[in-house]
């Protein structure tokens, strides 16, 4: 079986992830690139995700399950647990 590793990730609304606090963690919306290949492989695949909260999705009248857009849907902003659904 391969073994798949998140290589990078980026995303333009944030430019320090690891430092960003949000005044709201309730109400959070980010679009994020993740960078994902086998980990003895350098290259990588570029997947994009929008990570927000349910009450952001509510806001902006989103529909999960008719959009077209991959959510990772996360009860509030936390850096960390983020990095841990990769």
């Amino acid at each position: 079986m391969k073994r798949l590793e998140v290589k990078d990730y980026y995303s333009a609304d944030i430019t320090d992830l690891e430092h960003f606090s949000q005044n709201d963690v309730n109400n959070f919306y980010l679009h994020l690139e993740f960078n994902i290949n086998e980990v003895s492989d350098e290259r990588s695949s570029i997947f994009s995700v929008v990570v927000a909260t349910p009450y952001s999705l509510n806001q902006r009248k989103i529909n999960v399950k008719t959009s077209k857009t991959k959510f990772l849907v996360v009860n509030q902003f936390d850096w960390n647990e983020i990095k841990l659904s990769e």
